[in-house]
């Protein structure tokens, strides 16, 4: 994990940026297809907020407060204020804040770089009220995303700093729709909806799927073996 944050801070000064590329952009119309309506009141956590464009987009758009953390202390530097949002440095599987902190839970692309994402969603569950809501995502799994991503990976890899997609160095888990579903159930949430987006930006190989899952699941209150362990 610390490696995939020292690699983060080195694009912190450039990540904002990316949002204004598409395969960035389209973020924030999933976020809103899966939250439609304004909930002014709700608390919630952007976990993994990067520069906080996601952070911003929630507090903005949705009227939420927002508690915005990240492990890169580049990104937060980086990060433009905004009231509502309150910006702090913290590893997402031990925030700190107390049960039931949380309407509310964000994940963008952030699970794939942690060693265990069973123990992340054990964190999100805990920290969410009965009832809250989670949206996460992760690389999508499907053969047609990951050899042609994982192909031009190794084939540019020797050009060292300007080989494409330098962040497979860190990014180690990948599901696909039903894996992830089956993997949420497992942490105590319900999924409700799931969409596939995204796209590698290759320009000479016609990927089939979406690069990207996200999915917006709710907390369940029965108990499952994931909440007790430590």
């Amino acid at each position: 994990m610390r490696d995939a944050v020292s690699f983060h801070d080195s694009l912190a000064q450039t990540w904002e940026k990316r949002y204004k590329k598409e395969a960035f952009a389209e973020r924030p119309r999933i976020l809103s297809s899966l939250l439609p309506k304004r909930c002014p009141g709700q608390r919630w956590l952007d976990a993994g907020c990067g520069t906080g464009t996601l952070s911003r987009w929630l507090a903005c758009e949705r009227g939420f407060s927002v508690v915005a953390i990240d492990a890169s202390e580049q990104m937060l530097l980086n990060a433009s204020p905004e009231e509502g949002i309150a910006y702090c440095r913290s590893d997402v599987i031990k925030t700190g804040f107390p049960d039931c902190s949380f309407d509310g839970v964000l994940c963008s692309s952030v699970l794939e770089y942690i060693p265990s994402i069973e123990a992340a969603l054990r964190e999100f569950h805990r920290l969410l009220k009965p009832g809250g809501v989670l949206i996460a995502s992760v690389p999508n799994s499907a053969l047609s995303v990951r050899i042609p991503l994982k192909l031009v990976y190794w084939l540019t890899r020797p050009l060292g700093r300007k080989r494409m997609y330098a962040f497979l160095d860190y990014s180690k888990h990948c599901y696909s729709m039903a894996g992830f579903a089956e993997l949420l159930r497992h942490a105590g949430f319900a999924p409700e909806d799931m969409i596939e987006f995204g796209d590698l930006g290759l320009p000479l190989i016609r990927v089939q799927s979406p690069d990207l899952i996200m999915s917006l699941a709710r907390r369940i209150d029965a108990s499952h073996p994931l909440e007790t362990q430590g």
